[in-house]
């Protein structure tokens, strides 16, 4: 169930399913929500609401092969996850979002994911000018990912997070992790969000709730929200 005063819509860019979710007399700022694996924009409403409650124009859209876009013929998301699968998808959501920047016709746009999306956030916060990302239960090092799920293969074609640290800077950061998540260690995001601090990147942030699986919890997102209006001026008029 939405907040009395959030709206939604279902609209499409080009070939992508996208739910729009927007306050009542419009956002301040721009967030778009990208979900985890075997999920979707319709099951991330509740959390664009939460985003569109505090006045973000919000954006969900669904991930190649997901949501409305699924094809149980090209993917199986109810089978163990396909490595080489997974990562196509997070090239593709960053490839496709020049197409949803150009669409919302950019402005102060923010981005943030869960999982498979969190992965994303760490592209599209290096390479779109976006002002930042929230990123939940993600790792943005995506060699040591790959080392803990014992992928053999060579990783090409896949951009790396950690091969620009520079391009970090001046973006608001934030970086959640479950203490208990079996699926993306925690203490890989957190030697990420280390390095960044070592390159001199210091416009981060860094979360780790103990008792917290792979989920996005309401914690979570109210400590994400917390840390992105006290650092961006524009967010407390």
């Amino acid at each position: 169930m939405l907040p009395i005063h959030v709206k939604m819509e279902k609209r499409k860019v080009g070939s992508i399913p996208l739910i729009h979710l927007y306050p009542k007399g419009g956002g301040h700022s721009k967030m778009v929500y990208y979900h985890g694996w075997d999920s979707s924009a319709e099951s991330s409403i509740f959390r664009g609401g939460i985003f569109s409650s505090y006045g973000f124009d919000t954006y969900l859209p669904d991930a190649l092969y997901h949501g409305e876009r699924k094809d149980s013929k090209v993917l199986n998301t109810e089978e163990d996850i396909d490595w080489k699968k997974l990562m196509d998808i997070v090239q593709t959501n960053k490839e496709e979002f020049g197409q949803i920047l150009d669409f919302i016709q950019g402005g102060r746009v923010y981005v943030s994911g869960h999982s498979m999306g969190a992965l994303t956030v760490g592209l599209l916060v290096r390479d779109y000018p976006v002002l930042g990302g929230l990123a939940f239960n993600g790792s943005f090092d995506f060699q040591a990912l790959a080392d803990f799920y014992k992928v053999e293969e060579k990783l090409q074609g896949i951009d790396f997070p950690m091969d620009d640290l520079g391009a970090y800077k001046n973006k608001l950061l934030y970086l959640a992790n479950g203490g208990q998540d079996e699926s993306i260690p925690a203490h890989q995001q957190e030697g990420f969000y280390k390095t960044l601090l070592k390159a001199g990147v210091d416009s981060c942030h860094f979360s780790l709730f103990e008792d917290v699986g792979h989920v996005v919890t309401t914690n979570m997102m109210d400590d994400a929200l917390h840390y992105l209006f006290s650092q961006d001026p524009e967010l407390q008029k």
